[in-house]
């Protein structure tokens, strides 16, 4: 496996346990999206994107998604 396969599996994992610990009151929206396969296989491109892009890290990226799907966050 290449290093940057290595790499990404292991910040997909990362990702993947704090989804496991999500908080409902502080993400409602990424933790519904979570709760299904497809839902969570979204988030974890979102924030693999934003983490291995640089200037997010995963609290960040989660957030990020957050705000892009609660209409109550959203910013103009």
């Amino acid at each position: 496996m290449a290093n940057s396969e290595v790499i990404i599996n292991k910040l997909r994992a990362t990702i993947n346990t704090r989804l496991d610990m999500c908080n409902g009151k502080t993400m409602p929206y990424v933790c519904e999206m979570a709760k299904s396969k497809e839902g969570r296989e979204m988030i974890l491109g979102f924030v693999v994107d934003l983490v291995a892009q640089g200037g997010f890290t995963i609290i960040d990226a989660l957030m990020e998604k957050e705000r892009s799907l609660n209409p109550n966050l959203c910013q103009d």
